[in-house]
């Protein structure tokens, strides 16, 4: 059977993950990256992906580097990489290619079945185009999961639990989720069942980042009489410099409650350098971003109201990504909901990689040796329904399927022609909560045609809606005098022929399967004759993508 992995696509980081000898399992190894930064530039006409591609800022002023891509997905934006213009997923088409890669020298065998982790929050455009991204990759995307719920069976996974609601706080770097669930224990194994969901995926830890670099930016001025512009992608060389050590800043101020920022060299707006060192308090830290913690709670508040859970009922909240791990959000959630929190024996960092390596462990058959963890329901996280007018209105919004509606479940409604004769019935079907659709995401327009021209009203159409289990909305009509169905077969932003193109424009930053698989199996011979700084080059060169010096390599090690 091939092997599934699952993969924990983040704005901030990546993570892959797979069961192996009934444990879940992450990528060890000297030679390629633990966690993946979710970072892409371009150096001296190299691509660089990860750590290094991170670092460099000097690619990054250029305006040759992207970071966070995740948060633009599904939001029909172009950016510019490469003197290129793409489409965010095929930035995220790159990130997942280098996973792809990988993955390759990790195995010594091509990988292509995987589970891909996205925001509760994302809509069906981004579902979608998560899934475009990981075909352009060159996986075989087996299901997608919701990040939390992918969290909550890591917790199920390593926790003995008989009966317990859990709610799942996850704030990560681009993202916030919650989802409140039922974990039962049965059969020798754990159910969790979600209950409800919410959240605000233009919410992370990267606004608390930018607090911060606003507060640098203030004292800069005040200090030093200049400041950076941080609202635009290209960043001048010195902003960058800022939000490096901000980012360091924030994760000493977690278990100290005190530390500084300290940049020996700041490169000035107009040229130059000059020192910058200050000292910042947790206390200054936490006065600073309460009102972002704040807005977490409210989420959560309106979650357990609108799905009518009370709060006193849940007897933990799971921490989940890296700004839960801020002091002050644990406080928070104490003091305003009355909860306790935990960690459950997970790291909050890697729990939603390995929910989704045991997802990938269920899909291929295979079990943890502990016991048997499976989600036995999720739910979609928006109301789903129609445009429609009064006769005074043309942009109501008239609701189908309310939000926390299961996956796997079908609605169905009726609707009658509106005029004599019409042939063709158009419904456009739109997400939100917004009584007035345009301010909702639309889904698609769907047309029922071949319809008998009949009076109107006498002919009616039944349309179904369903979620499937990665959380896309499948739709199918059918004409009940006639019997004739016609289902849905939309895919956002998707046509075969553009995705040729665009898997041949990620493809084109790297070196040829072909030649890596050849590598590959020199690289092994050579091991076995304990040549191992050779087989070290052959590696180097295939982590930098270099098809240069890997071609020089093969032919020296070959003649």
């Amino acid at each position: 059977m091939n092997k599934i992995v699952g993969i924990d696509f983040g704005t901030t980081n990546s993570l892959v993950t797979f069961v192996q000898n009934g444990k879940v399992r992450t990528i060890q190894s000297k030679d390629i990256e633990h966690t993946l930064p979710s970072v892409v530039c371009k150096f001296d006409g190299k691509l660089i992906v990860g750590k290094e591609a991170k670092e460099n800022l000097g690619a990054f002023s250029k305006g040759d580097g992207i970071k966070e891509i995740k948060k633009y997905i599904g939001k029909k934006k172009t950016i510019k990489f490469d003197n290129q213009m793409l489409q965010p997923y095929e930035v995220a088409a790159i990130i997942l290619r280098k996973i792809k890669r990988n993955l390759q020298l990790y195995f010594n065998e091509e990988v292509k079945d995987v589970v891909i982790t996205v925001p509760a929050q994302f809509s069906d455009a981004q579902r979608k185009e998560i899934i475009q991204a990981g075909e352009i990759a060159g996986f075989n995307v087996r299901k997608i999961i919701n990040e939390p719920t992918a969290a909550l069976l890591a917790y199920a996974a390593e926790n003995n639990i008989q009966k317990e609601t859990v709610l799942c706080y996850d704030y990560g770097g681009g993202t916030f989720d919650v989802s409140i669930a039922e974990i039962t224990s049965s059969y020798g194994g754990q159910s969790v069942k979600i209950l409800a969901t919410g959240g605000n995926r233009e919410l992370g830890g990267s606004d608390i980042d930018r607090l911060m670099f606003n507060a640098i930016n203030q004292d800069l001025m005040k200090t030093k009489g200049f400041r950076f512009n941080g609202s635009s992608m290209k960043l001048e060389f010195g902003a960058l410099q800022i939000f490096e050590a901000v980012e360091l800043l924030k994760i000493d101020l977690t278990e100290k409650y005190e530390a500084s920022i300290s940049i020996p060299a700041l490169k000035k707006p107009n040229g130059g350098t000059v020192g910058y060192f200050k000292k910042i308090k947790r206390s200054e830290f936490e006065a600073l971003i309460a009102h972002e913690i704040k807005k977490t709670i409210e989420i959560v508040k309106g979650v357990a109201s609108d799905s009518n859970i009370s709060l006193r009922y849940i007897n933990k909240v799971l921490l989940v990504g890296g700004s839960s791990r801020i002091p002050l959000v644990k406080k928070m959630i104490e003091k305003d909901l009355n909860i306790k929190t935990t960690m459950g024996n997970i790291n909050p960092d890697e729990c939603v990689a390995v929910g989704a390596g045991i997802e990938a462990a269920n899909l291929a058959g295979v079990s943890l040796l502990k016991k048997k963890i499976k989600v036995t329901r999720d739910v979609c996280p928006f109301t789903l329904g129609l445009k429609y007018g009064d006769g005074v209105e043309n942009d109501l919004f008239d609701p189908l399927i309310t939000k926390n509606f299961p996956y796997g479940e079908e609605f169905s409604e009726e609707y009658s022609t509106a005029l004599n004769y019409q042939n063709t019935m158009e419904l456009e079907i739109y997400q939100g909560e917004s009584n007035r659709a345009t301010n909702n995401e639309e889904v698609c327009t769907f047309v029922v045609r071949n319809i008998p021209e009949r009076l109107a009203g006498d002919e009616k159409i039944r349309v179904t809606f369903k979620y499937n289990t990665d959380g896309i909305l499948m739709i199918k009509a059918k004409i009940l005098s006639t019997g004739i169905e016609v289902t849905h077969t939309h895919k956002y932003g998707y046509s075969v022929e553009g995705s040729r193109k665009e898997k041949a424009r990620v493809e084109s930053h790297f070196i040829e399967n072909a030649q890596v698989e050849e590598a590959i199996v020199l690289m092994n011979s050579l091991k076995k004759h304990d040549e191992v700084k050779q087989g070290k080059r052959i590696i180097e060169a295939i982590k930098y993508e270099d098809k240069v010096e890997l071609e020089d390599i093969m032919a020296d090690l070959l003649d």
